[in-house]
């Protein structure tokens, strides 16, 4: 069947295949009885279910013999509710089979249905955790990797950089390109490791030669900076047209910046330096949309001033929780520039710019909160403001002691209570 399908050794027949993988799916074949499903499916990728509830009958028939992609497919039908009634539980209830048959990827895909809530109706981490474990010891070094992160990030309940290394260094055992991306950072800035530049870029090469996007792009960071290996900027630009190649979103930022400014043997164009921050704006690079922001605000070659476009960029930054397009927006609100003027508006974007730890933004809410613009006056909180915001500028720094000038000593009082409280 395979021969007649691929046309090995004869001409290929798609319907002749299907006659072969018939006979053997009926002689007990599990490999035949889940090409028999895949054939009446219409395609591998479940696109068809008009004869579905055939192929499921192969399918089980094949699971019967622990054929470990009809565990699989069979729990992708119930998911999507291909020729059958949607079921979460029965989807799930497939995988585990799958896992209790020894799969590592049945045990691994559990445990994402059990920390999504997909399983039992609610996330459940505790049973999350127990599955991936399950995996890794299986040999899943994507288990691995997303342990590593778990216990990297705390997400798991709590920080354990030994575990998190213990799980990557798996995972690099496996050949995993991700595992040698994280261990690359975590040498890079030391952590839960001494600080090892050499290290970093030996994980990064070793990923960048799988085609790991990621590793490809710190590799050319490690040539810009001279991170572990001599600066130059003619191979990071290398190396960044690389990973613009794989498609990472930084990759064409940073040669946007380059050609911009001509470094690294780059052509000095506004124009194609435009080009590579649109194209990294488009697939999702916070940066480049603030940039482009900026960029439409300004009336920076190539483009003309065009305030409606400034605002789209500077949102779609906003959105992603990019703190400097929310100081952006807050200001073209707060002027009326691209949008109708609305202070209430310019000061949410303000104190979500603020929330995320952006000087900026604690400054221009202090403005607001001084002038009683948008929001209800209050001195003490504009100064408890500028005090936080006094990185950002010497304007901050300056508001703050103007306004200091004008605080009753009852106001005062209650400043030195409120960053006692910022300070615990």
């Amino acid at each position: 069947g395979l021969c007649v399908q691929y046309g090995e050794g004869t001409e290929a027949s798609v319907e002749e295949a299907q006659g072969w993988y018939t006979k053997a799916a009926e002689g007990g074949q599990a490999a035949a009885q889940y090409a028999q499903a895949a054939f009446l499916m219409g395609s591998t990728e479940l696109a068809n279910n008009e004869k579905a509830g055939e192929a499921i009958q192969w399918l089980q028939k094949a699971a019967a013999q622990d054929f470990m992609l009809a565990y699989h497919r069979l729990s992708d039908i119930y998911r999507i509710g291909l020729g059958v009634e949607p079921s979460n539980e029965k989807a799930a209830e497939w995988l585990r089979k799958a896992s209790k048959a020894g799969d590592a990827l049945g045990s691994y895909r559990l445990g994402q249905m059990f920390e999504s809530g997909v399983a039992d109706g609610e996330p459940n981490a505790g049973t999350a955790l127990k599955y991936y474990e399950l995996a890794a010891e299986r040999g899943s070094a994507e288990a691995m990797v997303y342990l590593g992160r778990l216990y990297e990030t705390g997400a798991q309940g709590k920080v354990d950089l030994a575990k998190a290394l213990e799980y990557y260094r798996m995972a690099d055992k496996k050949g995993a390109p991700e595992a040698r991306y994280r261990l690359g950072r975590l040498y890079q800035f030391g952590v839960g490791v001494d600080a090892d530049p050499e290290r970093a870029m030996f994980y990064y090469r070793k990923g960048a030669e799988q085609g790991n996007a990621g590793c490809i792009f710190q590799v050319g960071q490690c040539y810009a900076t001279g991170t572990g290996v001599e600066k130059s900027l003619g191979d990071a630009a290398g190396w960044y047209r690389k990973g613009a190649e794989a498609g990472h979103p930084a990759s064409f930022y940073n040669l946007g910046v380059m050609h911009r400014d001509g470094l690294g043997g780059l052509s000095k164009s506004d124009e194609k330096a435009f080009a590579f921050f649109v194209r990294a704006g488009e697939l999702g690079d916070n940066t480049a949309q603030n940039v482009l922001g900026g960029m439409y605000h300004r009336g920076m070659p190539p483009v003309q001033v065009d305030n409606t476009a400034a605002v789209a960029w500077f949102s779609r930054a906003a959105d992603a929780g990019f703190s400097a397009a929310m100081i952006n927006l807050g200001l073209m609100y707060e002027n009326g520039t691209g949008v109708g003027r609305d202070f209430a508006v310019a000061g949410s974007f303000y104190q979500q710019g603020a929330g995320k730890g952006n000087p900026a933004g604690f400054y221009h809410l202090g403005r607001l909160l001084e002038s009683g613009r948008g929001v209800r006056p209050n001195l003490v909180q504009a100064y408890v403001c500028y005090v936080q915001g006094a990185k950002f500028s010497e304007e901050a720094t300056k508001a703050r002691d103007l306004l200091k000038a004008k605080l009753s000593k009852e106001q005062i009082a209650d400043v030195e209570k409120a960053l006692k409280e910022l300070a615990k």
